[in-house]
């Protein structure tokens, strides 16, 4: 499948699976105090930020059971989703999934699909942002695919292999015509303390 349409289709899966929770669990009766919403990235990323906040939220609220972020950081996600699949299919666990577990599938990183996780809600759509030291030679799109036509391979991509932080790249060497030096960072935060 090309890059593009690969990209396409992991965008589109990730619209109606934002938050899930494994198993069918329309129960009304849930056999736990407190639900455990799993974050597949570690604590202090963007994903993280966004369902602490939801969480803080949906608790005082006054939700049953009450929620808690379980960071489960690892394999570019991947880690928390086979924890997510694996669990009892009872209400009590949650899972934040967005499109970098859908994109794991597609390259083949993980065997678990969308299909594994009832939908619960969509809560966030959040794009991707191309960011650079403030000290680079380039402040905008134009700059920086120029400089990339320069300097082959030599302009650092940080993202998280198979996530859609590399595919945005990915995406970019496709369109302009560039190659950038491509290294893998955990999350969001490894990502930003680099930058």
């Amino acid at each position: 499948m090309p890059i593009k349409n690969l990209f396409k289709a992991s965008l589109a899966g990730a619209a109606l699976f934002a938050l899930s929770v494994t198993g069918a669990s329309a129960a009304p009766d849930i056999p736990c105090g407190t639900a455990k919403l799993i974050v597949p990235w570690g604590a202090g990323g963007g994903t993280d930020i966004i369902f602490r906040q939801i969480v803080d939220k949906v608790n005082k609220n006054g939700a049953k059971p009450q929620l808690q972020v379980v960071n489960v950081g690892g394999q570019g996600g991947n880690k928390g989703a086979k924890q997510a699949a694996k669990a009892k299919p009872d209400g009590c666990t949650l899972f934040a999934i967005h499109q970098s577990a859908i994109t794991s599938y597609f390259t083949g990183r993980i065997d678990i699909t969308w299909d594994a996780f009832e939908p619960v809600s969509m809560v966030t759509s959040t794009p991707s942002i191309i960011g650079a030291n403030v000290n680079t030679p380039f402040n905008n799109l134009t700059d920086l695919v120029a400089a990339a036509k320069k300097n082959p391979g030599t302009i650092t991509a940080g993202g998280t292999f198979g996530s859609t932080s590399q595919f945005v790249f990915l995406l970019l060497e496709d369109a302009a015509g560039v190659k950038f030096k491509h290294v893998s960072y955990d999350g969001t935060k490894q990502r930003m303390t680099a930058l």
